[in-house]
């Protein structure tokens, strides 16, 4: 795969559809992904949040991989988490995962994210994915930058979030594409400062909240686009400045300002556990099956509700 510079807009935080005994459910993950493929410029599978990647083994992202390999068919890019407990594991993920890619040659790339901090200090990053890129080849990487993931492991190092100076070194390597943000607006700052050198390096918002009061100039990883796709690819259009999103510029901006209120609606519901209510919500409106996560909340099956209903007031009060 060459090099490539990653697009700027929506990227969907794909949430994992599985069958009561946890495995994947092949069918329903293909009609999600049909349903939001047209509105985004790629999809992230088995993250950590959305995606519960963190409960899915290296054979479970193959699967995972390889469906969206022949559901998407080169339309959009393929962002796959390839994060695990320690380096082994990961290392041994990301080898599956490259085999595979290479095995289906897909016309559009697949990138590989990883959350470093998870398994390895700031401490020879640079090495790390320069191992990784003897690995793969021409294998491209987005980093992911999550201090509550990094928090949420037994393994506690030093620190939890990217240094800067580090950001910056790693930011020289062509393999590293970009990274997914998530974490205070100071720190989103500085990493831009740090990347300033390579105009082509992305930084997504991780934070759908942030990019709504704040947008980067790259785009958002969002998880309610899983729900409410074409609202989300508006919103980051107009924020953007994408596709001459200002079209008839006073009442656009109107309408803009009550999707965004609108959205932040939606995502109230789901935020305390965004995999088990979006699941709940996209079961009630038939585009999956089961509603299992590996991450059950006793309030997602009333929480989905409050969203099938907001989904249909605000489908009802569209011009």
């Amino acid at each position: 795969m060459a090099n490539i510079q990653f697009p700027r807009g929506l990227l969907t935080d794909l949430a994992t559809p599985l069958q009561s005994d946890g495995s994947l459910d092949s069918r329903s993950f293909g009609r999600l992904l049909d349903r939001v493929a047209e509105d985004c410029q790629a999809v992230l599978l088995a993250s950590p949040r959305t995606g519960e990647g963190t409960f899915l083994d290296p054979d479970a992202r193959a699967r995972l991989l390889e469906d969206a390999l022949l559901v998407l068919r080169g339309r959009r890019p393929i962002l796959i988490w390839i994060t695990a407990e320690d380096a082994e594991l990961t290392r041994k993920t990301l080898i599956l995962l490259d085999r595979l890619r290479k095995r289906h040659a897909a016309g559009d790339p697949v990138f590989f994210v990883d959350a470093p901090l998870y398994y390895h200090s700031n401490r020879g990053l640079s090495a790390l994915y320069q191992e990784y890129r003897e690995l793969t080849g021409d294998g491209m990487f987005l980093l992911y930058n999550d201090p509550v993931l990094v928090g949420s492991t037994a393994k506690r190092l030093k620190r939890s979030n990217i240094r800067t100076a580090i950001l910056k070194e790693l930011s020289a390597l062509p393999q590293l594409a970009g990274l997914v943000f998530h974490g205070s607006l100071d720190r989103a700052r500085d990493y831009q400062k740090a990347v300033r050198a390579r105009p082509d390096f992305r930084i997504y918002d991780g934070d759908e909240e942030h990019f709504l009061d704040y947008p980067s100039m790259s785009g958002v990883v969002s998880r309610g686009a899983n729900l409410l796709s074409g609202g989300w690819r508006a919103i980051t259009q107009s924020s953007l400045h994408l596709e001459g999103s200002s079209k008839n510029y006073p009442d656009f901006l109107r309408q803009i300002w009550e999707l965004g209120n609108f959205l932040r609606l939606v995502k109230k519901r789901y935020d305390p556990s965004p995999a088990a209510v979006i699941k709940a919500a996209l079961a009630k409106v038939g585009v999956i099956e089961s509603s299992f996560s590996h991450a059950p909340y006793p309030a997602a099956d009333e929480l989905a509700e409050e969203i099938v209903a907001l989904m249909k007031d605000w489908t009802r009060a569209e011009p």
